[in-house]
Parts: C-alpha cells; sequence; structure tokens
C-alpha cells in the first residue's frame, strides 16, 4: 500500500493524472498573447533597421566595384574616365553610357557595329555584335583587335532598363547609380542638374572630395543631398567619407 500510494504521489508531481488533460486558461492565453506581441514590437525596428544596414552594404559595395571598374577601364584607355556624353550618341544617360563602357556588348547579336563609339542604337539596351564572344568589345571595325572588358565582372550585378528601355545599374534600394565625370573644372552628368551636382561632391570647404569621376545613388529616402549641407546624408557614393 505505502509503495502504491508513493507511486501516486510521484504521478501528480510530475502532472500526470487527471488535471494532466487540463489547457491553459483564458488569462493565460492572454498573458501568453500579450508577451509575444511585446516581444515582437521591440524586434520589429532592430530587424527593419538591419534589413536596412543590409541593403545600404551591398550598396555600397556595388558603388566600390564599379569604381574599381573605371580604374581598370582607364588602365586601356588614355587614364580618363568614360565619357558621361557622346554626341555620336544622343539621348544616351551618362548612367547609361558608364553600363556600356564597363560591361561592353550585352550578347553576341546580329546587326551593324553601330558608331564609331561602338554603340548601336538600332537595338536600345542591348548592343550590337561587335565580332567576339560574350560581353566586353573592340574597336569597331578591329574584330581581330584586343577585347576590353567586361570590367571587374559587372555584367553580374543587379541592373535595370532606363526609361529609354537601355541597361542601368541599380543599387539594393532599386535606384539608379548616378555618374558625372569631371572636366575643365566641372562635374557634368545628365543624372543630376546643375548646379547641384558640383555641389554634392564638395566637402565643407567648398573643394571637391575628387577630381576625376563620382557615382551616386539616392539611398533609402530617394533623395540627392549635398554632403556639406547634410553629413547625415544617406546618399550612397564612392567619395564621402
Amino acid at each position: 500500500m505505502k509503495k502504491a500510494s508513493r507511486y501516486r504521489s510521484c504521478q501528480r508531481a510530475k502532472g500526470f493524472g487527471a488535471s494532466a488533460g487540463m489547457g491553459f486558461t483564458l488569462v493565460e492565453m492572454l498573458v501568453v498573447v500579450t508577451i509575444i506581441m511585446l516581444l515582437a514590437s521591440i524586434a520589429a525596428p532592430a530587424f527593419l533597421n538591419a534589413k536596412i544596414l543590409a541593403r545600404k552594404t551591398a550598396s555600397q559595395v556595388l558603388i566600390t566595384n564599379i569604381d574599381q571598374a573605371v580604374s581598370l577601364y582607364m588602365q586601356d584607355f588614355p587614364r580618363e574616365p568614360p565619357p558621361a556624353s557622346d554626341a555620336n550618341v544622343p539621348g544616351y544617360s551618362s548612367a547609361e553610357l558608364l553600363c556600356f563602357y564597363m560591361i561592353g556588348y550585352a550578347s553576341d547579336l546580329p546587326g551593324p557595329l553601330g558608331t564609331t563609339t561602338g554603340l548601336s542604337l538600332s537595338s536600345p539596351g542591348f548592343y550590337s555584335d561587335d565580332g567576339c564572344k560574350g560581353y566586353g568589345f573592340r574597336d569597331p571595325g578591329d574584330h581581330r583587335g584586343p577585347k576590353r572588358g567586361p570590367y571587374n565582372d559587372l555584367q553580374n550585378v543587379d541592373w535595370a532598363k532606363s526609361a529609354q528601355g537601355r541597361r542601368v545599374f541599380i543599387d539594393s534600394f532599386n535606384r539608379t547609380v548616378e555618374y558625372a565625370r569631371y572636366t575643365s573644372g566641372t562635374f557634368a552628368g545628365s543624372g543630376f542638374t546643375d548646379p547641384e551636382i558640383n555641389n554634392y561632391a564638395k566637402k565643407n570647404d567648398g573643394s571637391f572630395f575628387r577630381k576625376d569621376f563620382i557615382l551616386m545613388t539616392s539611398g533609402r529616402d530617394n533623395r540627392f543631398e549635398a554632403y556639406k549641407d547634410f553629413p547625415e546624408t544617406d546618399d550612397i557614393t564612392n567619395f564621402t567619407p
């Protein structure tokens, strides 16, 4: 009898018996739900901030990769960045030209070689066959010359079609990577408006961060801001600290 009594006591202590099948009371359920909601409200902003930071970091890596690609391009050409405008292809933005000069022909399509710059207006956003396989390009009319590009594997990064249906680089916020080139004491690029473009890349003392080319995306807020006026700007560039 004593053994049976001790066994029943152990059952009750371990939760066995009639009370084991009982569920949570309404009050207990409400407490659990309240705790879960409280934890979620605390964690949600942290998750959002982490997501934004991850996108900004990825966008900065893209800008750095393009910056390095332009440096490689300048080794192939007379120490100059790609043009921000080209009279041979009117209507092409500086962002579109940057993408072309970094990648080259997007595919081996049949068609004319295009203008003296190697661009073809017959297939907007994608470029005509230059006689070499894959990405990159040769000078027009020189199918046996050296192949240039693509630079820094930029053919593999994210891109989108511009309003004109041409390829442009985009960051993790789906913003176009804008490009401007420094010439004769000023920056020029079709993705910006003058004189704002020359304010964006200036330090507090009014001097430029750099005097070759700039890359910028408008970041999460989709608004360009001059660094000297808004040091906390979320613009992603190749020149701000």
